[in-house]
């Protein structure tokens, strides 16, 4: 596991050998994971720090909504 200078992980190697990496915002909060395969999950955050919308690999959305 490799780490950022926060200590959180960057980027992640299984035991096989695929490697995960996690690309974060300025507050450490994951903005996409690519998995051993090339495909990426995109998180948007609102100014809060709550997730407003994961987008898979297909490019389809889920969405919150906080009170």
């Amino acid at each position: 596991i490799d780490v950022d200078a926060a200590g959180l992980p960057v980027r992640v190697t299984d035991p096989h050998g695929g490697i995960t990496t996690i690309e974060r915002d300025h507050f450490g909060r994951p903005t996409a994971v690519t998995d051993p395969l090339g495909s990426t999950v995109r998180y948007i955050w609102s100014g809060e720090g709550k997730l407003l919308r994961r987008i898979d690999p297909d490019d389809i959305g889920e969405s919150w909504v906080w009170d």
